[in-house]
């Protein structure tokens, strides 16, 4: 995947407001931890916007690790559920977080500031299937142990398209504004450092001051972020934050208000950047689609058209492919960026796996006479709140067993919460928060003296 190491070797791979790596750094790195790790191994790392994380995971790419990533935010309990179920040989976290999950290791294999490879389990030998790369949590941020896996194929493939696309470059400098364990972040990351650019780490808020001061101050060249954010810097004035050094924004992970996406079109086209609305799944390594800038005013609402390469398809109810313009059915993917399957446990990983031809991507949309394609509707229950993927019927489950009955829905990018006892609100949200680790004001409650029931006596989810 990052082949082209050697010939970036003395530029700027990741930089902070202390530290820089250069990209000889991972080599050296490589080399230091081969000696100390002699097998493939599984590495579970926690991450967190931190210079340190990335640079080890970089390196082991480079050593070809099965590495698997969970957002810092997961709970404890979450995390050592994982462990247990996925026996991995190294963890990757900071001293402190190791102690709160009370895990007993045999040895600190590496360390970089607070944190640590801790090797957990040196005994354990796992026959891994050679081409997976990366695991991905399914569902965001939400305490789902079920995971995408991605090949080496997959990621290589989708990086060289977005590369190529965005015609990113050496000289370009991007910003790691979300989590690492997102898989639209570990696109741009991956793309970035196979182009031999460079990737100013931060863990603070676009909300924050800083975050723009240091945006502006080290000449950031492109910004890709989902809805939720743009909604905020619409919010904080866009003329003010893009300077004449950027080059490129990208908004994935969900629908952008129309309003809010004229906005920035204009603002765009007055200060020649170029705004690239993507579309994209965890599944599909992650992104499928582009608009070309060219045609937002035009095709304002559409997902544009697959990368070269990839092919989107449309099916009726009854799997018949739709050739017709503007008919609406279920849309299918292919291409070599398809996912190898879902992982529940270690034994996805080690045995034979076959690859689906074709992926449903659990979205219903349409192809208009001009090939641009459109979303009407999801066919399964999950939601899109702030770019994270959340499966509503496992959030419904989660909330049963700790004494709450709910129902919820997408409604305006907020989920949608209905309920018909008088729960204390504050715990309420406290748990919902805590269950998918969404900030509050993603939520919106909705109490209900009575629950409407359809004629099997069964709650009527759509007049709720």
């Amino acid at each position: 995947m990052f082949k082209n190491l050697k010939k970036f070797k003395n530029r700027i791979a990741l930089f902070d407001l202390n530290k820089e790596y250069f990209y000889n750094d991972f080599l050296i790195k490589k080399n230091f931890l081969k000696r100390k790790i002699r097998k493939k191994n599984i590495i579970l790392i926690i991450c967190e916007n931190k210079i340190e994380i990335l640079f080890y995971y970089i390196t082991f790419q480079l050593l070809r690790s099965l590495i698997v990533l969970i957002d810092y935010k997961t709970s404890n309990d979450e995390i050592n559920k994982i462990i247990k179920k996925y026996k991995p040989n190294l963890l990757l976290t900071s001293s402190t977080r190791i102690k709160l999950l009370n895990l007993k290791y045999k040895e600190k294999v590496d360390v970089q500031n607070e944190f640590c490879i801790f090797r957990l389990n040196s005994d354990f030998i796992l026959n891994i299937n050679k081409k997976i790369s990366i695991l991905i949590p399914t569902s965001g941020s939400m305490g789902s142990s079920k995971f995408v896996m991605l090949s080496y194929e997959n990621l290589i493939d989708n990086l060289k398209k977005i590369s190529n696309y965005l015609n990113i470059n050496q000289k370009h400098k991007t910003i790691c504004n979300m989590p690492i364990s997102y898989s639209y972040m570990i696109s741009v990351i991956h793309s970035h450092i196979y182009s031999g650019a460079s990737i100013f780490m931060t863990n603070k808020s676009i909300i924050s001051r800083d975050f723009w001061k240091e945006f502006k101050q080290y000449n950031i060249c492109s910004f890709n972020a989902v809805p939720y954010a743009y909604e905020i810097i619409n919010k904080l004035k866009i003329k003010n934050l893009f300077n004449s050094h950027v080059k490129y924004l990208t908004q994935a992970g969900g629908h952008l208000n129309k309003e809010i996406k004229m906005n920035f079109i204009n603002n765009c086209m007055k200060k020649k950047i170029k705004f690239y609305c993507m579309y994209g799944l965890t599944e599909a390594s992650p992104r499928i689609s582009y608009l070309n800038p060219k045609f937002l005013s035009t095709k304002i609402d559409s997902i544009g058209k697959p990368l070269r390469g990839y092919k989107i398809k449309i099916y009726d109810n009854s799997n018949q492919l739709i050739k017709k313009p503007n008919k609406v059915g279920k849309l299918f993917l292919r291409g070599k960026n398809i996912f190898l399957g879902y992982a529940n446990s270690k034994k996805d990983f080690t045995k034979k796996i076959k690859i689906k031809p074709e992926l449903e991507t659990g979205d219903l949309g349409y192809k208009d006479n001009e090939g641009f394609y459109y979303l009407t509707a999801r066919k399964k229950r999950i939601a899109k709140i702030f770019g994270y993927r959340i499966d509503l019927s496992f959030l419904e489950k989660k909330m049963l067993e700790n004494g709450y009955i709910i129902y919820c829905k997408e409604a305006k990018e907020k989920l949608k919460i209905s309920f018909n006892r008088k729960y204390d609100k504050n715990d309420l949200i406290y748990s919902l928060t805590k269950f998918t680790n969404i900030d509050q004001s993603g939520f919106k409650l909705n109490f209900m003296k009575k629950l409407p029931l359809n004629k099997n006596y069964k709650i009527d989810r759509t007049k709720v």
